[in-house]
């Protein structure tokens, strides 16, 4: 079972899961990725501490993309 939630112009898609051990539910959306910005990423997020709705696992997606490569592009 899928919902999606607009913020800010933009989808995220919120999956229950079933027989996760931690997550209830999942966050996904895509985003435009590149220099010139026409390739796209996929990104999924566990709903795990301290993720616990999809603004928090945007948050921490940008989190985790910034501590992995420091020069990221925001």
């Amino acid at each position: 079972m899928a919902n999606k939630l607009a913020t800010e112009k933009k989808v995220t898609v919120i999956s229950m899961l079933a027989g996760h051990p931690k997550a209830k539910r999942a966050y996904g959306w895509s985003h435009p990725e590149g220099d010139d910005n026409k390739g796209e990423r996929f990104v999924a997020v566990l709903e795990i501490p301290p993720v616990n709705s999809p603004k928090t696992a945007v948050k921490m997606s940008i989190y985790s993309d910034i501590k992995s490569n420091p020069k990221t592009k925001l």
